[in-house]
């Protein structure tokens, strides 16, 4: 299942960005461009949840170490 691309622009409701932000993450279970690409262009118009995408990036690295 790909991801469709966010739309380019900035989402003020930061819970809002944050669970975009995870949705496409939870896509992304191989090397898939257009699901990165889609990331980062959300990261890229939306600097100030910085913070909250890094967590959910983290959390994604913990929970696959975990299973692998």
């Amino acid at each position: 299942m790909q991801a469709s691309p966010p739309a380019l622009q900035n989402i003020p409701d930061l819970d809002a960005l944050r669970l975009e932000y995870k949705r496409i993450l939870q896509d992304l279970t191989f090397n898939c461009k257009p699901i990165i690409t889609s990331l980062t262009i959300l990261a890229q118009e939306n600097k100030q949840g910085a913070t909250l995408i890094v967590r959910e990036i983290e959390q994604k690295i913990r929970a696959v170490s975990v299973t692998s």
